[in-house]
């Protein structure tokens, strides 16, 4: 249990001097637990605001508050001082809202409270009496009225942060274009179309359909879940995975969803509310996840370790998946309380599901205790939020014993459109070039490689609607203009996910929910319903030929193409090194005939281009130093 401690406050006013040396600290060192709204101005200030001795001599200009949504609140930031600090004393400066502010500091894994007030004053400087020994501050606010200029802190440093004990993994095999291309399905999708556009599958697997309908909690644990057949949809996801894993396809399930035994689908799958980041909350999902992962990995259990409902085989070891994502976007505010996790909570559930909390849960829980050897993904959370996953690196150090990371792939969910992802602001789809993706997967990779270098990272929604009324559709003058403009802008995505060093995108999804229907994500498929015979788009035709031409390829780099701003040229090559290049005008509207670019003049070429139909690929010859007609579809290049 941590220890709360409640220390004296002073107030002070212009020119108080802070105990001790000003530590500079800024904005970028603070980390949102619960909060989309990045903390800018709390600590942003302060060499305008201090004098040579240390005092203070004029009051900030820009001042924070918290996001007034009820969701996040109270809102809470931590402050990472990145080494040991002796804080004497703490000055903040009280704006004009009225409304709790909570001050905690961070020593021998307690938080000790140093401030539980009101902030009442008005536009006045207070100083907090601290002399603490510390490296992270939590700030609560109880909502937007608490409006605080800029927080000073007054101290010596004693420590730097000690450097990552672990060594950065090996250097990895480039990625072929096969190996990263992935798509989101369900169990009735056709595997043969699958295997025709991807590799691996990321396959929405609903909780409850492994439940009958209108359990009580105890009827649904004491029964257990059914698995081949299963109680709802009655799928026998034994022979599913058999099939996929027969046609060369790896499978990592999505485990999304609470049973209506728990409450609705999109809750927590906790009991009670106000426990929901403590590992031990989770233990109901953490004991599926044991279950599922013994029976689908490699390795076996004793048949008394198994729980499965009467009448189904208690089988383990089927080595049938290559991992499973423990959730589907847990930061989804548009849920409400019961069914938003704060990075906290959610850090929670990830520990309780990865190893069981380390095994604090006991035997029979968590996925790494059924399997070590399978990949545990974290669930994709709903934009490329670093704050999010920083803040569960952050929870990790403080709560698990190794201070590890309780996931061996961090997950991501992003939308290219006007408003940056999954807002209520969107007007329409931009391309991935307007969206800058690969600058934003490359800020990933970074990270990644900084401060979890052992991760993975997947990209495991993204895509485009057909439907040119949807606003995830880009702007188009007809339907099939439309249906062109999501294939070219679904291909380029994935090249761009691929160039950026990320280890696999998954598209959303091999199947329209309905076409008709202009509702964003309604037809982001690359076929239709299955009521409407299923019938392929030219998305499909263009990422199957994509496949086809560069499955076998890796990334090399991007080539400048010259005077030609608006063309886009990729070098990829296979292990035996041949080389192709791909290229397009990433202006969606036009179509360029140049003649000078980066290859030297005559030289023979094979050009690809992608259908857009059942036809075959097109093939043309092509010297270069002529014209060429490039456009918005991805063009392939393999000079002689």
């Amino acid at each position: 249990m941590k220890k709360f401690l409640l220390l004296l406050l002073s107030l002070s006013s212009f020119g108080l001097i802070g105990q001790g040396t000003w530590i500079k600290v800024g904005d970028q060192d603070v980390v949102s637990i619960n909060s989309p709204s990045y903390p800018k101005g709390l600590f942003d200030e302060g060499p305008r605001l201090l004098g040579r001795q240390g005092e203070i001599r004029s009051e900030p200009k820009r001042h924070f508050k918290a996001h007034p949504q009820r969701l996040y609140l109270p809102q809470k930031y931590l402050l990472s001082l990145k080494g040991k600090f002796q804080i004497d004393s703490l000055v903040f400066f009280d704006g004009a809202g009225k409304d709790s502010l909570k001050i905690a500091l961070r020593k021998n894994d307690s938080w000790h409270y140093v401030f539980k007030g009101q902030t009442n004053k008005y536009q006045e400087w207070r100083r907090l009496k601290i002399n603490l020994e510390t490296d992270y501050l939590l700030f609560e606010f109880a909502s937007a009225q608490t409006e605080i200029g800029e927080i000073l802190l007054f101290g010596q440093a004693l420590s730097q942060e000690a450097s990552p004990t672990f060594s950065p993994p090996p250097k990895k095999r480039p990625l072929s274009l096969n190996e990263f291309i992935g798509i989101n399905a369900f169990v009735d999708d056709p595997i043969s179309n699958l295997k025709a556009v991807s590799s691996s599958i990321r396959e929405y697997h609903n909780w409850n359909w492994h439940f009958q309908e209108g359990l009580s909690l105890d009827e649904a644990l004491r029964i257990g879940p059914a698995f081949a057949p299963s109680a709802n949809g009655h799928w026998n996801f034994d022979q599913y995975y058999q099939n996929l894993n027969a046609s060369g396809l790896k499978v990592i399930p999505c485990l999304q969803g609470s049973p209506d035994w728990l409450g609705d689908f999109d809750d927590k799958p906790i009991l009670d509310s106000k426990t929901s980041e403590d590992p031990h909350s989770y233990r109901i999902h953490s004991k599926f996840m044991f279950q599922y992962a013994a029976r689908y990995g490699k390795q076996k259990h004793a048949a008394k370790d198994l729980h499965v409902a009467t009448g189904q085989s208690p089988k383990s070891g089927l080595n049938l998946i290559q991992g499973i994502e423990n959730w589907n976007e847990p930061d989804k505010w548009w849920r409400g309380d019961k069914g938003y996790f704060n990075a906290w909570e959610f850090a929670a559930m990830l520990s309780a599901d990865y190893d069981g909390h380390a095994g604090r849960l006991g035997n029979g829980y968590g996925l790494k205790n059924a399997d070590p050897s399978l990949e545990f993904v974290m669930g994709g959370i709903c934009s490329l939020n670093l704050q999010y996953i920083e803040a569960i690196r952050i929870w990790s150090i403080f709560n698990r014993p190794e201070k590890d990371f309780p996931a061996d792939a961090i997950n991501f969910h992003h939308y290219s459109n006007d408003a940056g992802g999954q807002g209520d602001r969107i007007k329409h789809a931009v391309s991935p070039e307007e969206d800058e993706l690969y600058q934003r997967l490359k800020a990933l990779v970074l990270y990644r490689d900084k401060y979890l270098p052992r991760q993975k990272i997947y990209l495991s929604e993204f895509g485009y609607d057909s439907n040119r009324k949807s606003v995830q559709a880009a702007p188009a003058a007809d339907s099939l203009q439309s249906l062109e403009r999501q294939a070219n802008l679904i291909v380029r995505s994935f090249l761009w996910a691929h160039a950026s060093g990320i280890d696999g995108a998954f598209l959303y999804m091999y199947r329209d929910v309905n076409t008709a229907n202009p509702t964003k994500f309604q037809s982001s498929g690359l076929s239709r319903e299955k009521w409407n015979r299923s019938k392929l788009k030219p998305s499909f035709y263009k990422l199957r030929a994509l496949k086809r031409l560069l499955g076998d390829y890796h990334f090399v780099k991007m080539v400048q193409a010259k005077f030609i701003p608006s063309i886009e040229v990729m070098l990829y090559e296979n292990q035996q090194g041949h080389q192709r290049y791909v290229m397009w005008n990433k202006d969606l509207g036009s179509t360029y005939f140049p003649r000078s670019m980066s290859f030297d003049p005559g030289q023979q070429a094979k050009v690809y281009r992608l259908p857009d139909n059942e036809g075959p690929i097109r093939l043309e010859t092509w010297k270069s130093g002529e014209e060429l007609a490039i456009n918005a579809a991805p063009l392939i290049i393999e000079f002689d």
